[in-house]
């Protein structure tokens, strides 16, 4: 049998990125399936009431994780829901957590120790949450590159750790090159005897 959540939200409020506090919602609802970790198949079907009276199914459900100190778990996913909602009733009860509000900001703490889980701004009678910036992954197929990111290892180890450098000929790396060289610090004889006290200063340069 089919559950049923509800939400109070119009669908005039668009937009897939803010995420909103839903006093009307029993669940979490996003549409944008960009925003979750993972994903997985509903059980069984979920439908969800909307402001309007319709109802649609969700397609899946899984975590969001909206800052390293929030995370959302079982959260239905619709495809083409035009806005994502935090429902009230289930952060409270899921986090074991107190939401407080003021006219113009709210702040979320742990219960009975205080500590600041999340936090948001209201706009326009609406509550948004604040949410941690996605952080970009920045890669490279520069073979030099990655020579140099993964601590200088031989061309025969980097083609196993990078199977697509496989064809590369050669990686000339002044570094390592530098490294490999072998030289004395102090000459073995003295070129000069020194023939009285101070008569012979050597220099350390750094």
């Amino acid at each position: 049998m089919p559950s049923v959540s509800t939400t109070c939200i119009s669908q005039s409020v668009k937009g897939h990125g803010p995420w909103i506090l839903d006093s009307g919602a029993s669940d979490y609802i996003s549409g944008n399936n960009s925003l979750f970790s993972f994903i997985s198949s509903p059980k069984a079907p979920h439908l969800v009431t909307l402001a309007n009276g319709s109802k649609v199914a969700s397609q899946g459900i899984g975590q969001v994780p909206l800052s390293p100190s929030l995370k959302l778990n079982f959260v239905l996913f619709i495809r083409h829901c035009p806005y994502n909602l935090i429902s009230l009733s289930q952060l409270t009860r899921s986090l074991n957590c107190l939401v407080t509000f003021d006219a113009n900001s709210f702040v979320i703490q742990e219960r009975g120790k205080g500590r600041l889980i999340g936090e948001g701004h209201e706009s326009r009678g609406l509550y948004y949450i604040k949410t941690s910036p996605p952080v970009s992954c920045f890669a490279t197929s520069i073979p030099k590159l990655l020579h140099d990111r993964l601590g200088h290892p031989s061309l025969a180890k980097l083609k196993i750790m990078v199977p697509g450098l496989k064809s590369l000929p050669v990686l000339k790396c002044e570094s390592c090159q530098l490294g490999k060289h072998v030289r004395s610090s102090f000459p073995k004889q003295t070129e000069r005897r020194c023939n009285s006290v101070f008569s012979i200063f050597h220099e350390i340069k750094y």
